[in-house]
Order: C-alpha cells, then sequence, then structure tokens
C-alpha cells in the first residue's frame, strides 16, 4: 500500500518540531514529506533564532528522505495563510494527504492506521477527514472507530475531494436557508456558541483558519472519522502556542495502543460523540460565557 504523502507544518518551537520528526524518523526512505516552515515575524530577533534552530532540525530530517520537499517561506505568512496554501500545495500533486503541524506528536501507528482509512473511505462522501485524536473515554469504549461532525485538526488526514469544497471565506454562511436547516441538525446550544465565532472568522477578527473547516463540515455534512484509543498527543499547550495558550491535561490525552490492526477496526455508533467532543475540545456551552463573547464583539465592533 503506498503510504499518503505527510504534510508537516513548522514556525518557531524547535524543541517541539523535534518530537515530531523523531515520532516519524522511522519511516521508509521512501516516504513524501513536505515540511513547509514559516518565515520570522518581521523585527523578531527571537523569532530569528528559533526559526533558524528549526530550519536546521528540518534540514537534518529531510536529509534521510530522498523524497523529501523543505519548503520554506520568503516572508512570515502567519498561521492561516501558511497552513491553507500549504495543504492546497500538496493536494495540487496528489490526492490524499496526512497533516501534522509542529504541536502534534503522532503515536507509531497513526500514519499507518491514517493510510489505511484514506484508502477505505476515500469514495464515502459523508466522511470529511480522518482525525488522530480521541475525547472520548478510552475505559469505557472498546477499540473502534466513531464519527462526530467536528473536523478535530490534531493529527488527521483528508482528501483532494474535500479541500476543493472547502469554504475558506466562508461565503455560503450567509445563506439563510442553511442556518434554517442547520438549526434542525444541530443543537441549539453548539449553534449559538459557533455562530458567535463564525461571525468573527468571516469578519476578520479571528486569524484562524479550522473555524473554517469547521463551517464547511456543518454546511456539507461531513463526517470525522476518529478512533476510540487516541493517535496523537497535542504537545503544543504554553505561552508560546498560537492559540492553545493554557496547559490543559484534559484534552492534551496520552497515546494508546490500538488493539486490533487497522484493517479490523469497524465503526461503533457513538450518537453522544458530538456533545462529548464539544464539551472537552471546546469547552462547552453557558449563556454567560455567550453573553460575555457576544458584548465582547459588540465593543470591538465600535472601536
Amino acid at each position: 500500500m503506498n503510504s499518503a504523502p505527510i504534510l508537516i507544518f513548522g514556525f518557531n518551537r524547535p524543541d517541539r518540531l523535534a518530537r515530531v520528526f523523531a515520532a516519524l524518523e522511522s519511516r521508509p526512505k521512501e516516504t513524501i514529506f513536505y515540511v513547509i516552515l514559516d518565515h520570522p515575524r518581521r523585527l523578531n530577533a527571537k523569532d530569528e533564532r528559533l526559526c533558524g534552530e528549526v530550519l536546521q532540525a528540518a534540514e537534518q530530517f529531510c536529509r534521510n528522505f530522498p523524497n523529501a520537499e523543505l519548503v520554506r517561506r520568503s516572508v512570515n505568512f502567519g498561521c492561516r495563510r501558511n497552513i491553507e496554501e500549504g495543504i492546497d500545495f500538496v493536494l495540487s500533486r496528489h490526492d490524499r494527504v496526512i497533516i501534522l503541524e509542529d504541536d502534534c506528536q503522532p503515536s507509531s501507528a497513526f500514519i499507518s492506521f491514517c493510510d489505511a482509512l484514506l484508502i477505505r473511505y476515500k469514495d464515502d462522501h459523508s466522511v470529511g477527514m480522518i482525525c488522530g485524536g480521541n475525547f472520548l473515554n478510552e475505559k469505557t469504549r472498546p477499540p473502534g472507530l466513531y464519527r462526530t461532525r467536528y473536523p478535530l485538526i490534531w493529527g488527521w488526514a483528508t482528501w483532494q475531494r474535500v479541500w476543493k469544497i472547502h469554504d475558506k471565506k466562508m461565503a455560503s454562511f450567509g445563506n439563510i436557508g442553511l442556518f434554517v436547516r442547520l438549526f434542525g441538525e444541530i443543537p441549539l446550544k453548539e449553534l449559538l456558541y459557533w455562530r458567535h465565532y463564525f461571525i468573527e472568522t468571516k469578519e476578520g477578527r479571528i486569524d484562524t483558519w479550522d473555524y473554517q473547516l469547521t463551517w464547511t463540515f456543518f454546511a456539507n455534512r461531513l463526517s470525522a472519522l476518529c478512533p476510540t484509543r487516541n493517535q496523537v498527543t497535542n504537545i503544543g499547550f504554553g505561552l508560546d502556542a498560537t492559540h492553545t495558550f493554557h496547559d490543559n491535561r484534559e484534552q492534551s490525552v496520552p497515546i494508546s495502543l490500538l488493539e486490533l490492526g487497522h484493517e479490523k477496526l469497524t465503526e461503533i455508533s457513538m450518537p453522544e460523540a458530538d456533545e462529548v467532543v464539544f464539551a472537552r475540545r471546546f469547552g462547552g456551552f453557558s449563556w454567560g460565557n455567550l453573553f460575555r463573547l457576544e458584548v465582547k464583539r459588540m465593543i470591538s465592533f465600535f472601536k
């Protein structure tokens, strides 16, 4: 079975990226890697130093794989542009891809897990991605797969067919008929939560790329396929993170072994999965938090 290309993003965290590289160094020599590094921010001496260390680590890693391609941005793209254009680039060349950011440390089984399911579900257009992360209680779940409406991007894989319909600019967000349909499919508390962040993202007050992907999943009724045994640990919590500033041990789940071969993993019906993922990954919902978010949004609007 030919492995999908592996796309790795890095910026200014050499220690974390080194752990990702270490987890992948035993891959077959013919593996196709794309390593995309963002440029230091302007007039930022710390970035210059750390990005230099990242470049050295990436060059050393790529020397071990003849099919590795290293891309270094000539200016600072920022998280959103760097990731969106990086995925654009790889999926213009390949029909599928496995994606890791520099804070996502994969298990030894993660790549083969993704490869097997990318092939198994390639023609199932209800599945938008394969995820390595699991936010359900592993002690009460048998080994298997479950679906969620949420695209979980801490180690994931997808197909060219999905990226082609990705609504990066959220052009369909203003479609009233679509929003009415979603009211019938998604619990009100979740939809109200996401409505706030979708508005903030579409109007440019949040510089991210993954909220747009969540909207794409909602609008196109896509599901993410996740293992009941976690295959990727987020090692990026901390003050040097892009978005995950606070240490969160609830979300940084340890890697677990998949007891069964990937070909034997079957889907398990878990109707509670969306609610659990919403609570554990996104913090859940409260009217007080929503009120504070809306007040903050209105204040920023009038500034």
